[in-house]
């Protein structure tokens, strides 16, 4: 994977420790962007619920980043669909964890760190 982009579709405005390793991943030089306000993204994007992978295609868009070159962290698995359906990268967390679409999958948010070291 030559990701360049990390595109996030959060449930809830993410707490201090997902902050901090959104913080690190800039520092490593990935754009980020987020479907809520969080100040550690690049841009926002507002998700769209009826067309998740127009959604996603629009955040690597305001990105700059071909989908190619963005991964999705998401959840629920049917997202990950819409992600890999946009050409897009997908990392399944938390109830996505184990779903056959993840490219990888991680516990929490902050295994992102080592993934893109």
């Amino acid at each position: 994977m030559d990701i360049q982009a990390i595109i996030f579709d959060f449930e809830k405005a993410p707490d201090a420790g997902t902050r901090e390793t959104l913080c690190k991943l800039r520092r490593r030089g990935y754009k980020l962007a987020a479907n809520c306000a969080c100040g550690a993204c690049d841009v926002f994007f507002e998700s769209n619920g009826e067309d998740v992978r127009g959604s996603f295609l629009r955040a690597a868009e305001l990105l700059r980043v071909p989908p190619q070159e963005c991964a999705v962290v998401e959840s629920v698995c049917e997202r990950l669909i819409s992600a890999k359906d946009g050409g897009m990268a997908a990392i399944g967390v938390g109830g996505a964890q184990n779903c056959i679409y993840a490219d990888t999958s991680i516990r929490d948010f902050s295994e992102l760190a080592d993934i893109f070291a």
